[in-house]
């Protein structure tokens, strides 16, 4: 079975605390969750290893956007129009194979047959990119989804305990100048070039605005098809106080400085207490 929720637009360090609550979660429950979840505010998110100095925390301010440092590796995202998915898998499952690869070509599957079914003619990337780009729609590597070598998804992944998570960006609609100016070289035409030659949105290529409902539910039934698994949709207001209450002490974390500018370690096995 495939738990899904559809959730509502959170914060940032709400968004990623649910995620590695719900990573944690998994581990006794059930075997694959996956959630499809939005942004408010817009949020500038940064991996897990980067540093927090490309950032032009001024333009952020500016613009009322929020910032947090994901839980998983890659590059720099800024969380626009977009729908964002998450997945949890448990390593152990009988049902589901669970192995990082396997489960990122699994899923990539799935998002690249949803993609389709709205008409956009997508393609899974088999190149490398000739460096690690700080920008996460700067470049694409190989097993992503783009559409005539430009990136439309990107994606990462979180392993750790009995269960992987892997999350990432659907982009409905690139907004390649509004991404650039996040970071502190956005004044270099070589950056605004370089992303508005590397992205598109999925409304960027049908020239005409998406059902994103309909978006969701085509996504929900590549999954059951690509997993071989029925789909559940269940509320994750419902997932209990023990869940939420880890929920909150993630999202202290999340928030706080010391993960998201000193990147403290991430210790899911005990609640961060903010001194």
């Amino acid at each position: 079975m495939i738990k899904v929720f559809i959730d509502k637009e959170r914060d940032g360090p709400e968004n990623m605390a649910i995620d590695v609550a719900l990573a944690e979660h998994c581990e006794k429950k059930c075997n694959l969750l996956l959630r499809l979840y939005g942004w408010s505010p817009p949020c500038f998110s940064l991996g897990r290893f980067q540093s927090s100095d490309i950032i032009d925390h001024d333009y952020l301010k500016s613009r009322n956007y929020g910032f947090v440092r994901r839980p998983t590796g890659g590059g720099a995202v800024l969380h626009l129009s977009e729908i964002t998915y998450s997945v949890v898998s448990r390593k152990e499952s009988s049902q589901i194979s669970v192995a990082g690869a396997e489960l990122y070509i699994k899923v990539g599957r799935a998002l690249d047959k949803a993609i389709r079914t709205m008409g956009v003619p997508t393609q899974i990337s088999k190149m490398k990119p000739p460096r690690r780009e700080e920008v996460c729609f700067g470049s694409s590597s190989v097993g992503e989804i783009t559409v005539d070598g430009r990136k439309i998804v990107g994606s990462a992944q979180m392993r750790s305990g009995n269960s992987i998570l892997q999350h990432g960006s659907i982009i409905v609609r690139a907004a390649p100048s509004i991404y650039s100016r996040c970071f502190r070289d956005s004044r270099t035409t070589a950056l605004i070039r370089t992303i508005a030659a590397e992205m598109c949105g999925i409304e960027d290529c049908l020239e005409h605005d998406i059902d994103v409902e309909a978006f969701k539910e085509a996504i929900i039934k590549s999954f059951e098809n690509v997993f071989q698994e029925h789909a559940t949709l269940a509320s994750i207001e419902d997932e209990g106080d023990e869940f939420w209450i880890r929920v909150d002490d993630l999202g202290r974390l999340f928030s706080s400085d010391d993960w998201s500018v000193g990147r403290l370690s991430l210790d899911r096995r005990n609640s961060y207490r903010q001194s």
